[in-house]
């Protein structure tokens, strides 16, 4: 029998492989921000807790990926692409630290 944090960190990775990493960076803010404070935010109110948190660059990606999904925001993420990844990946092991 798999435990519920195998079962989560698997979960985890899948999310990573299939959704765009802007999506899944915002997706993993949030997850992070969950389980640190144990409550539930939006996406949105995620990213403006992890900014302080990041070194600049990352940061301000961060944001981009806000503002996105806001619907105010139309960056061409193809251009960030190993950037964006880097920070998901980076954003993932704090999240399956907690898990």
């Amino acid at each position: 029998m798999r435990s519920r944090s195998h079962e989560a960190k698997e979960a985890l990775e899948l999310i990573r492989q299939c959704f765009p990493e802007a999506l899944v960076a915002a997706y993993l803010v949030q997850m992070w921000r969950t389980l640190a404070a144990g409550d539930f935010v939006s996406k949105d109110a995620a990213a403006d807790w992890v900014m302080p948190l990041l070194p600049g660059r990352r940061a301000a990606l961060i944001r981009q990926a806000k503002l996105q999904y806001l619907g105010l925001g139309d960056m061409d993420w193809t251009s960030d692409r190993q950037q964006v990844r880097r920070v998901a990946d980076d954003l993932a092991t704090p999240v399956a630290a907690l898990l």
